[in-house]
C-alpha cells in the first residue's frame, strides 16, 4: 500500500465512522452485555470509566508501540475493568474479546484521525474473521479466546506481510 493509498483509506475511514472514536458500541456488539440487574446510572458509570482507561491507554500510542505491548495493553484494560466493575457483565466478566475490539476500534480511528502512530494490531472482529477464511470465519468474535485472537492475528500477519502492508493496513485496505 502507498503512502497517498494509505492516507486515502484513512481519510474515508474518519469520514465514514464518526463513532468510531469511543469504539464502546462497536465492543458490544448486538449482544447482551451489562449485567441485568444494573441501573441507568451504574451502566453511565462504567462507560465513562471504561472510555477514561482506553484513553489513558491510547495515549502511549503517539510513540510506535510492539505488539507485545499491545497484547500487554489489552489485558491491563481487561483487568481493570474486571477488578472495577465485578458482576457488571453479562458474560460474567470483561472479556478479553470485548477489550481487544474496544482499544483497537479506537486505537484505529486515532490513527486514521493522524493523533497517533499506526496500532501494531486492528480490531480482529467477524469482518477479519470472514476475510480470513477457515476455520476462523465459522469463530464467533466476542466469545474468542486469547488464543483464538492470537491466532487469528498470525493469520492475518501473515496475508498482510504477502500483501506488503501490516495488520493494521490490511484490515483498513479491507474496509475502507
Amino acid at each position: 500500500m502507498t503512502p497517498q493509498e494509505e492516507q486515502l483509506f484513512k481519510n474515508q475511514f474518519v469520514d465514514h465512522h464518526p463513532h468510531a472514536r469511543r469504539g464502546l458500541k462497536a465492543a458490544t456488539g448486538h449482544v447482551q452485555f451489562y449485567a441485568l440487574n444494573l441501573t441507568v446510572m451504574q451502566g453511565n458509570e462504567i462507560r465513562g470509566a471504561w472510555v477514561n482507561k482506553i484513553n489513558e491507554i491510547t495515549e502511549r500510542y503517539a510513540n510506535h508501540r510492539l505488539f507485545g505491548d499491545y497484547i500487554s495493553d489489552v489485558h491491563e484494560l481487561q483487568n481493570y475493568m474486571n477488578h472495577s466493575f465485578p458482576n457488571a457483565f453479562y458474560e460474567g466478566s470483561f472479556t478479553f474479546a470485548r477489550a481487544q475490539k474496544s482499544l483497537s476500534v479506537v486505537l484505529k480511528f486515532k490513527w486514521c484521525h493522524g493523533d497517533i502512530t499506526m496500532p501494531p494490531s486492528c480490531p480482529i472482529d467477524k469482518g477479519i474473521l470472514d476475510k480470513l477464511g477457515q476455520p476462523y470465519k465459522t469463530w464467533n468474535w466476542t466469545e474468542m479466546s486469547e488464543t483464538q485472537f492470537l491466532s487469528a492475528y498470525i493469520e492475518l500477519h501473515r496475508v498482510a506481510t504477502i500483501c506488503g502492508n501490516s495488520a493494521a493496513q490490511q484490515e483498513l485496505l479491507w474496509y475502507h
